[in-house]
Order: structure tokens, then sequence, then C-alpha cells
């Protein structure tokens, strides 16, 4: 069995002391993630490669959201999740899904019809057509996932990139900082202040927390999913 490093994003140092007793598992890796407007998408623009040396020999890295215990009751099938991965080949695997799907679709329905102008303005600025961008895909997210260490390298490569594209001024009046209507009763208007310039959530995270499923059916990985129940809604 290869070694398996899965960073529990934690916001906040009370969320990780509050992580460490829940995710006991040697796979589980609890982190502080720096507050930015990326959210947890920074693990991908800067804070995987700074940590590179804790998986550069793993057989799959990934990340998972704090609240997962929460979220994913199936949590405690991963390792055979692991194992149907090895042997299925996958590239990568899922830890939450939502099923086939548009990730266009999928975010409109929340966020409304910015979301659209946002996703397709996003796929361009990373060189793909309109059409690779709306395809059908096995959704999952950016804080729900484990890939082969080669494949997580590319992923961090593609977000580099696309973050390169679009610097904080480059974008900051554009749909990309939209009112996502998003209700988050973690952050306080002077924290999401902090982070993305106005008093509420912008489309920019729900953009990027969505491009992971997009970019490996683009690229044809295979995916594996963990089993999934119905799940109860939380705060991030």
């Amino acid at each position: 069995m290869g070694k398996v490093v899965c960073y529990v994003l934690c916001p906040k140092v009370a969320d990780l002391k509050a992580a460490k007793p829940r995710f006991t598992d040697p796979i589980f890796k609890p982190i502080v993630i720096p507050q930015t407007h990326w959210l947890e998408a920074i693990m991908y623009i800067s804070e995987l490669e700074k940590r590179e040396h804790e998986w550069n020999d793993a057989e799959f890295v990934g990340c998972i959201a704090h609240t997962a215990w929460i979220k994913q009751p199936n949590l405690g099938m991963i390792h055979d999740t692991i194992a149907r991965g090895r042997q299925t080949k996958a590239d990568i695997i899922a830890l939450m899904g939502g099923g086939r799907c548009r990730m266009v679709d999928n975010g409109s329905k929340y966020h409304g019809p910015a979301f659209r102008l946002a996703w397709e303005k996003a796929w361009a600025m990373m060189g793909y057509d309109k059409m690779q961008s709306q395809k059908v895909v096995d959704s999952f997210f950016c804080n729900y996932w484990l890939a082969k260490p080669n494949v997580m390298r590319f992923y961090c490569q593609h977000m580099r990139y696309f973050a390169a594209r679009c610097s904080w001024m480059q974008v900051r009046n554009s749909v990309f900082w939209r009112n996502a209507g998003y209700a988050n009763t973690r952050q306080t208007k002077e924290n999401m202040v902090k982070l993305f310039g106005q008093p509420f959530f912008p489309m920019m995270p729900f953009v990027v927390e969505r491009i992971a499923p997009q970019w490996a059916a683009i690229h044809g990985m295979r995916v594996t999913f963990l089993a999934m129940l119905p799940i109860r809604r939380v705060t991030r």
C-alpha cells in the first residue's frame, strides 16, 4: 500500500484544533491555510508546491475540507475507495461528487446567471474553447479530491498559470467580482472586506472550486468516486 497525503484545510487555528481529534487516520494532515481571495484554491496556486517534500513520494495527494466529517458520512470508506482507485488505475479519487453535470450549470444554479459569464471568461483566459468548458463531466470540488502526484503537479501548474493571468488588479472590477449570493455565517462582513475588498462573496472562488473536474475531463483523467450518501448542507 502506497503513501497517501490528504491535507485537511482549516481556515483558522481553532478549526485546526477541532480537526485533529476528528481526522486521526495517518493519511490526514490538518493544516491552517493562508486566507486569501482564492480560499481553498490557494493550495494549488502556492501551498502544495511549498509542501512538495511531504508528498513527492506519495501514491496519492490531495485535500479535504475541515467540515468533511459532517458533509461526507462515508469518509470511513476512504481506504476501500483508494484500493478501488488502484485497481481501476485512477488518476483522481473524488472524495465527494455531485453526479454528472455541466459545471457551468451547477454554478449558475447556486450563484445566478453571472456565474456563466465568469466561468466562460475564466476558461477563455486559460486558453480553452467554450465547448470544452461546457461539456458534461463527473463533478467534484477542489477541496474534496486526491490525485496521483504527477497529475496534481500538472493541475497546480495549470492553476498557477490561471492565477498569473488574472492578477488581483486585472480582475478586481470584472465579472469575477460580482456578488455570488452566497451566505456564510462563518465570515463577517469585515473579514470579507479584508479578503475580497467588498462585504460579500464574489464569483471568483466559486469558479475556481469547480475547475478541477472540468480540467480532469478535458485531459482524459480517470476518476474514482468515494461512495456518497445524502449530505447536510453546512457553511464552509
